[in-house]
């Protein structure tokens, strides 16, 4: 999950760590420490670098090293500056 701003709650979902670079609490996802006792209570590994963030997840995509995006309840080109060049960006995705 990723808020994107300007939503309903999003202060709630970065609590619970939706930021790609944090996890709940605001801990970031590199600190070891941390990371080991997420690792032990949700028993999974994680990965010690950060996720794209939204403007990255563009780029991404016109290199082809982004493939997918989800959006719910969305239209996600509407609140970012340049719309055109987000859709752009998206239409190699289908829908």
């Amino acid at each position: 999950m990723n808020p994107l701003r300007g939503q309903n709650n999003v202060q709630g979902s970065c609590d619970m760590g939706s930021f790609p670079h944090e996890l709940p609490g605001y801990r970031h996802v590199s600190d070891a420490r941390v990371a080991r006792r997420v690792r032990q209570a949700w028993q999974v590994e994680l990965d010690p670098e950060p996720g794209l963030r939204i403007p990255n997840m563009f780029d991404a995509a016109l290199d082809g090293r982004f493939k997918a995006l989800y959006c719910q309840a969305r239209t996600s080109p509407s609140p970012i500056p340049t719309p055109s060049t987000s859709r752009r960006r998206c239409g190699r995705w289908s829908a």
